[in-house]
């Protein structure tokens, strides 16, 4: 029953105001109608106030798209009556909601007229700033026809600031345009702007010329009144050349238009320059005629205009009539309002009463079972809370004796880590003994093969010396290698000492010379050019190890030499930030950019042909090694066929910073 009763009131307020809407609905569309109707009949005065008092009295009930139509309607009126002010606001009112209820060619048609309205009031500046805005969203969407129409528009604003120039240019990108898109009418339009500029600026054959283009475009086209300004304006241009009888044609064919279409205002502009043209020529009688035909017919559009006034005092009564009725229906609509008011207030107060009641009910009921949910949940918490006494008791007994086997388990891993300290330590000391002993055993016996085969190759004399420059150049390369891979296990066992001293860069240059000249003889690179460069102090020190930065520039100036066929290597060194940068530079073989990330692993060879160059590929892993082991830096770039530059750059070291 109660839902029944609810379901009542709320169809009685809903019925109520539904019916004022309604009302108000059709008084709303009344005054739009009336206001239609002046618009149509070209009362603009008449249907701006009609439109204006709409917008006023209805405007709570009014969609964004009617308030657009309206204000387009009341801008339209203001323009064709020449207020542009008004016209400007109301196109301005246009725009601000244009977003939720038009399309972009609309909106730019409406700045292109704001455009035209700042125009006619002078305002050149603001009128160009509209067109500007306009041709931006013409271009954005791409309107052709907009765009074209901008363009007159903006040739009509500079041919009114006297820039002929600027105004033809813009009628030209219009006229192209034109003939894209096979626009006939834009190309008649803009041959008659064309021969305006030529007019105005005295030039009358180029006015004629494209006057004449005009009226062939025209000839497609059932344009009454473009033909009939063409014609006017052909007439002014011959009588400008005094070309009397071509000016009384054109301007006959003007008259005999505007008679039938009955256009009387340039009918007497018609009149007044044919009485012009027959003074000009004397003949004074027919001059007479037409003075008198366009004093009659300008008498006539006076009377015209004081009919209209009549007409519009007679529509202004309409308008009275009719807002009279729209008062009475108002004032039967405002009783009914009242009446349903009252109904809408009386009833939403029973049903505020009612649902009151309704809710303190629901409250004490609410209120009950939340107290016994409250002691459930109580009684279900000390349930809980017992379980979990229970089951902290029995966890805190597990961790006990999870504690005493975690105690066992360290002590045991740590007597297993001191084992196996101790026996890496002991390894870590059989590898440096073995290195020690290997170092001496191999290289004794090798360096006495060594002084013997030196001893054999003095007698040049001997049938066996070539094979015993053989066994000498192999055993050198057999004392290479075997230094090397030592080298390279005493890096890889950390058994490398650092022992820092200060040493003269100069002295550090002239061992490597010598060394670099005797490798270059050896292996028959004597044409090869070799520079050192850029010690400009021979007191210039550095402080770090000596014999590691030999052994690392050496190695890189032996491989320059060996790797390099003709040219020079160049050896060059610098200091900066601390740091001694030492940069070499070859005009060998190259590296493939695929091995330049690899080059300094052990055992990678940058050629492909083992008979012309022969290595370990140990040279440049010790080299990278003996860098960082120094802290330094080492780079490379290098270019096939053209050769390699390695960039080293080795910081100073102080005591406290050896490991």
């Amino acid at each position: 029953m109660k839902k029944l009763i609810l379901l009542y009131l709320l169809f009685i307020i809903s019925s109520a105001f539904s019916y004022a809407q309604d009302m108000e609905t059709e008084k709303l569309k009344l005054n739009i109608t009336v206001a239609e109707k002046f618009y149509d009949d070209g009362n603009y005065n008449s249907a701006i106030t009609s439109y204006i008092a709409v917008l006023n009295d209805f405007n709570e009930i009014i969609s964004d798209s009617l308030h657009f139509e309206l204000n387009l309607n009341i801008a339209n009126s203001f323009y064709l009556t020449g207020n542009f002010n008004k016209a400007i606001y109301h196109y301005s009112n246009c725009t601000n909601i244009y977003s939720n209820v038009s399309d972009t060619i609309e909106l730019i048609k409406i700045y292109r007229k704001i455009g035209i309205s700042y125009r006619k009031l002078k305002l050149y500046e603001k009128s160009q700033k509209f067109y500007s805005d306009g041709l931006s969203l013409a271009y954005k969407i791409n309107s052709k026809k907009s765009i074209a129409d901008i363009y007159i528009s903006l040739g009509n604003l500079f041919r009114e600031k006297h820039n002929y120039l600027k105004a033809k240019q813009y009628f030209e990108q219009s006229v192209q345009i034109g003939k894209e898109t096979k626009d006939t009418l834009n190309l008649a339009i803009n041959y008659v702007n064309f021969a305006e500029l030529a007019y105005l600026s005295k030039e009358y054959d180029s006015a004629i010329y494209y006057l004449e283009k005009s009226l062939k475009c025209q000839k497609f086209l059932d344009h009454k009144f473009l033909d009939s300004g063409t014609y006017l304006y052909l007439a002014k241009s011959y009588q400008k050349k005094e070309n009397y009888i071509l000016a009384e044609m054109y301007l006959n064919q003007t008259i005999e238009i505007e008679t039938a279409s009955y256009s009387p205002k340039r009918l007497v502009t018609a009149f007044k320059l044919m009485s012009d043209i027959f003074q000009e020529q004397k003949k004074f009688e027919q001059a007479n005629i037409y003075l008198q035909k366009y004093a009659s017919l300008n008498d006539s559009i006076l009377s015209e205009e004081n009919k209209d006034n009549t007409v519009l005092y007679e529509s202004l009564q309409k308008l009275q009539h009719i807002e009279s009725e729209n008062n009475i229906n108002s004032e039967k609509l405002a009783r009914y309002k009242t009446i349903y008011l009252f109904v809408s207030f009386a009833s939403l107060l029973l049903i505020l009463i009612i649902i009151l009641l309704i809710r303190n009910r629901t409250k004490i009921k609410a209120f009950s079972n939340e107290i016994l949910k409250r002691n459930r949940q109580i009684a279900h918490q000390n349930e809980e809370i017992k379980q979990q006494n229970e089951e902290m008791t029995q966890q805190n007994e597990e961790l006990s004796v999870h504690k005493e086997n975690l105690q066992e388990i360290v002590y045991k891993k740590t007597e297993d880590l001191e084992i196996a300290l101790e026996k890496a330590e002991e390894s870590n000391r059989l590898k440096a003994s073995f290195l020690k002993n290997i170092s001496h055993e191999v290289r004794t016996p090798m360096n006495a093969i060594v002084g013997f085969a030196q001893l054999l190759t003095y007698n040049d004399k001997d049938p066996n010396h070539k094979y015993i420059e053989i066994i000498d150049k192999h055993i050198h390369e057999l004392l290479k290698l075997i230094d090397h891979i030592i080298e390279m296990s005493r890096i890889q066992a950390q058994q490398i000492k650092i022992f820092v001293n200060n040493f003269f860069v100069k002295e550090l240059f002239d061992e490597l010379y010598i060394s670099s000249l005797q490798f270059s003889e050896k292996k028959n690179k004597s044409h090869i050019s070799i520079y050192f460069e850029g010690i400009k102090n021979a007191q210039e020190e550095i402080n770090s190890d000596k014999d590691k930065i030999f052994i690392i520039l050496y190695q890189l100036v032996e491989n320059a030499i060996k790797y390099t066929e003709k040219g020079n290597v160049k050896l060059s060194y610098t200091k900066g930030n601390g740091k001694a940068i030492f940069k070499l530079v070859d005009t060998g073989i190259g590296i493939e950019d695929e091995k330049i990330d690899k080059i300094f692993e052990s055992f990678v060879k940058i050629e492909k042909s083992e008979k012309l160059y022969r290595g370990t590929g140990l040279g440049l892993a010790i080299v990278k090694n003996l860098v960082d082991i120094l802290k330094g830096e080492i780079s490379i770039k290098s270019e096939i066929g053209k050769g390699t530059s390695f960039t080293i750059s080795i910081p100073d070291i102080k005591q406290d910073e050896i490991l």
